[in-house]
């Protein structure tokens, strides 16, 4: 019996030998490649509306996914909000505080997806741009794709104030 979980990450090779009661080959080998994989590789993806008026609701979408052979455990999303937004509310798990939404996903296996959904007011017009990062505390050999950004462009209430001229 061999117990890969004493092995640290790596290709392992060896041969299996077998003996036959073929008389014409008495011992049979097999080739064998055992590879060990501990890592978690987390990306984030983030979407937002392209645009949106002041004092309008919009919601951040962010979608993290596992694509390592590992379990990514204690996995978390950092999402700090920018200027010119109003906290409104977030995916269970998620909190906030003076601007930063921390969301706790908890462990995510191997090939797992996890969203986040956070909803915001836009409070000012102009071009809001929101990055969100992901972290574990399992290994991640790819933290290049481990935060991404959307932007939102947010333009100003248009109010029709009629003339009207009396005699």
């Amino acid at each position: 019996m061999f117990d890969s979980t004493s092995l640290g990450t790596g290709v392992y090779t060896g041969t299996l030998c077998l003996n036959s009661n073929d008389p014409d080959t008495p011992l049979v080998t097999i080739p064998l490649t055992l590879t060990v994989d501990d890592n978690a590789d987390l990306s984030l993806s983030k979407t937002a509306p392209a645009s949106v008026a002041v004092s309008d609701s919009f919601t951040y979408t962010l979608e993290v996914t596992n694509a390592g052979l590992a379990v990514a455990f204690s996995t978390t999303v950092t999402d700090t909000l920018p200027a010119g937004v109003t906290f409104v509310s977030a995916t269970a798990g998620c909190s906030e505080a003076s601007g930063v939404v921390t969301c706790n996903l908890g462990d995510l296996g191997s090939g797992a997806t996890a969203t986040v959904e956070i909803v915001v007011t836009a409070d000012v017009a102009g071009l809001l741009t929101n990055t969100a990062e992901v972290a574990s505390a399992s290994p991640d050999p790819d933290p290049s794709n481990n935060s991404d950004s959307a932007s939102t462009e947010v333009a100003p209430v248009t109010i029709y104030l009629p003339i009207v001229v009396k005699d």
